[in-house]
């Protein structure tokens, strides 16, 4: 699926958080050396956790409450959270993306939808 402007919220990202909260201070241009050093920044600095999931509670996928929780309350999120969060990042830079999803099948002989 290709994601113009706007189809993540990158509008109501909070940039200058999120690049501080991960530590990014280089250069903001849609380059491929720019793409991994913010790959690098996210992954080393926002941890990967599932409580949320594990307690039950709603997880709400929309970037207000993505980056609330994860860049004003400090906790980390779960896959589509960091999805969300670090597309949202992509498109408030000018990136060019195509959205795909993937799924983990480990120990299984075959792969289910």
């Amino acid at each position: 699926m290709a994601v113009g402007a706007g189809g993540w919220q990158g509008e109501l990202l909070d940039l200058e958080g999120y690049l501080g909260r991960i530590g990014f201070r280089g250069e903001r241009a849609a380059t491929e050396s720019v793409l991994r050093e913010l790959v690098r920044a996210h992954v080393t600095a926002l941890p990967f956790e599932n409580f949320d999931a594990v307690l039950g509670a709603a997880i709400p996928l929309d970037v207000p409450a993505v980056q609330d929780k994860m860049l004003r309350r400090g906790r980390g999120g779960y896959c589509y959270e960091h999805a969300v969060l670090f597309a949202a990042a992509l498109e408030r830079l000018g990136f060019r993306f195509t959205a795909l999803h993937g799924r983990v099948t480990l120990g299984s002989e075959k792969a289910t939808p």
